[in-house]
């Protein structure tokens, strides 16, 4: 059964959503089946675009794949990372947009907020 469905975002990109219900601590999404190890060499080679889609950490470059590549930022997440994997941290139902917060990271790329709950403020 596929659990996501991708969609444009009314804010900017792309979006996921469920297609199932999860519940809290359930694992959500598995990094080892939707990301790669990359060298510096070939992140700096990359598109400012698939630029969007690394992470570092542990100064190692990981590029993601959907669907955990289309996974917004929220000021109010409904999924969280541990380690490798995105765990829901309450209840998630199905039609719900999946969203993690990006301030867990240690980056300094000038990040501003558009989730909905700072587009209302």
């Amino acid at each position: 059964m596929k659990d996501f469905e991708t969609k444009e975002s009314n804010i900017s990109g792309k979006w996921i959503f469920a297609l199932r219900d999860f519940k809290k601590d359930e694992l959500v999404i598995d990094w080892s089946k939707c990301s790669k190890i990359i060298s510096r060499e070939i992140f700096e080679n990359l598109s400012e675009n698939e630029k969007n889609f690394v992470q570092i950490r542990d100064n190692k470059y990981v590029y993601f794949s959907s669907p955990a590549s289309f996974m917004n930022h929220s000021c109010n997440p409904n999924a969280e990372p541990r380690d490798i994997w995105d765990f829901a941290i309450r209840d998630i139902k199905k039609w719900e947009e999946v969203t993690i917060s990006y301030f867990w990271e240690d980056w300094d790329w000038g990040f501003v907020c558009n989730c909905w709950k700072c587009l209302i403020i």
